[in-house]
């Protein structure tokens, strides 16, 4: 639902919105504290000869009662409250604040250390069977990118003149997908002939065409989230402050992705009212994932970027009927359990492909700062170097980061153990202290955006950002001049 909305009605960019890891970090850390281990769960195996299965039943609803539902409810809450903030950052134009103080050089030292630890999340996925993910991997690269200035003859068909050839990229544009497909014919045949062990405890198992065949049988035709389906919300400020920091991160990762894939489509840099409005839906959905028990926000997924830069497909259009497909394949859960038995080393070489681009696309963000600026170089080298240095540090010597209240050391133990959020806060205090012109740090393309973008280099015009339909109503109303989300406010960063 995000994605079709982002699209249709809020940054109106080709942006994928899902889940991201920023929220995921700080629940796992939670799992740490000794209220929220779980205690042993009852089994089977350790009922007794006069427990009977009803007994087992009641003693694993009480479970679930006791333990499970209060902290669906408390973590419900908590990001809900962190999406109204996430919310209210875009309807009341606070971005135009931040984005004084966060340019290029505090953007870029946070997006790489956010995507240094996937790679080492793509080793789960491609150890499976290096040979299917590379083969996947390649499959793609070579239609996207070797072969990018061919064409292939596709016959169409044209009233009155009958059938046609057309010379199209087609390859370029289903580069993805074809790759996708070879994974999967590879790993089935791997399967067929006994390549891969049927062990569920062996690494290979995960290569397997059948390895997750049994969740489609388990899983129910339909399913429909609903609000309060885990029971009423319930709210915590150590969690909420432990939702709030990835909120945070997560704005200025939105902000620096809305950029990036404007650089991408070749479209002018979004303005005000753009930005303020995709924050303002993101904050508006993830407060909805809170009010149907999701464990996380959503935002603008990066790597999906990659695959506009590959495939040249930056519709509008394509991605408001992705967004209603991925609607109807959450509904549909036998169809949603389908793309679950994708095996890992095909996501593994996938996603290889994406997150590689991705990395590329956050460099691009440097194209307006001076590189031969001493100043600039210290600020990313020493933002990178304490970002990677100060959570290593922390993640070791967890123990010695207590304060002696409870949230205030869980409070310290997340901030320091995050490494997104130690380089960007280096990297934005050192550039905000260190002397250097706004043009030097790349401030002023940043900080103009949409105000000078009818460059010829872009494919279409700063109006590709407003509303259509809904802008020339407001236009009528002045008021509406105000409102910062509005696609008739144009007041500057």
């Amino acid at each position: 639902m995000c994605t079709f909305f982002q699209s249709t009605l809020g940054i109106r960019l080709p942006v994928y919105q899902g889940p991201i890891t920023y929220y995921i970090l700080p629940l796992l850390s939670l799992s740490s504290l000794p209220e929220w281990k779980c205690p042993e769960t009852p089994s089977l195996l350790n009922m007794t000869i006069n427990t009977n299965i009803s007994d087992y039943a009641k003693n694993q609803q009480s479970f679930e009662q006791t333990h499970v539902l209060p902290k669906l409810q408390v973590l419900g809450g908590s990001l809900m409250l962190a999406g109204i903030v996430h919310m209210l950052v875009g309807m009341t134009g606070m971005v135009g604040i931040l984005l004084r103080f966060i340019g290029p050089l505090t953007i870029v030292p946070t997006l790489i250390l956010v995507s240094i630890p996937q790679a080492y999340v793509l080793v789960k996925f491609c150890e499976p069977s290096w040979a299917v993910a590379v083969i996947t991997a390649l499959t793609t690269l070579v239609l996207s990118m070797y072969l990018d200035r061919k064409n292939v003859p596709v016959p169409i068909w044209k009233k009155g003149r009958g059938f046609i050839i057309l010379h199209y990229p087609l390859h370029k544009v289903l580069s993805v997908l074809i790759g996708t497909i070879i994974g999967l014919c590879l790993s089935a045949i791997l399967t067929a002939a006994k390549v891969y062990s049927d062990d569920v405890t062996s690494v290979e198992y995960r290569a397997r065409i059948d390895s997750a065949a049994s969740g489609i049988s388990s899983a129910p035709w339909f399913y429909m989230p609903y609000p309060g389906q885990f029971g009423y919300p319930t709210f915590s400020v150590g969690i909420f402050v432990t939702y709030l920091i990835p909120t945070l991160i997560s704005i200025l990762d939105s902000i620096a992705d809305y950029y990036a894939c404007a650089r991408v489509a070749q479209v002018p840099p979004p303005p005000f009212h753009a930005v303020s409005r995709g924050l303002a839906t993101e904050g508006f959905f993830s407060f909805l994932a809170g009010c149907v028990g999701v464990g996380h926000a959503t935002t603008t997924y990066g790597p999906n970027i990659g695959i506009i830069g590959m495939t040249k497909v930056g519709s509008l259009r394509v991605f408001q009927m992705f967004g209603l497909q991925l609607v109807l394949v959450a509904i549909l859960a036998k169809l949603s359990a389908c793309f679950v038995t994708i095996p890992y080393p095909v996501i593994g070489g996938m996603t290889f492909i994406l997150t590689g681009s991705f990395f590329g696309i956050i460099f691009s963000n440097l194209s307006h700062v001076n590189l031969n600026s001493n100043r600039n170089l210290v600020v990313i080298g020493m933002s990178l170097v304490c970002g990677l240095m100060i959570p290593h540090w922390a993640k070791q010597n967890i123990d010695k980061l207590d304060t002696g209240t409870r949230q205030l050391t869980d409070l310290v133990r997340i901030l320091l153990t995050n490494s997104n959020f130690i380089g960007g806060f280096v990297a934005c205090l050192l550039d905000n202290t260190l002397p250097g012109t706004l043009k030097e740090r790349g401030m002023l393309s940043w900080t103009d955006a949409g105000d000078n973008a009818q460059s010829a280099e872009y494919e279409e015009r700063v109006a590709v950002y407003d509303i259509p339909i809904i802008t020339k109503i407001l236009g009528k109303f002045r008021i509406t001049s105000y409102i910062p989300i509005s696609p008739t406010f144009r007041q500057k960063y």
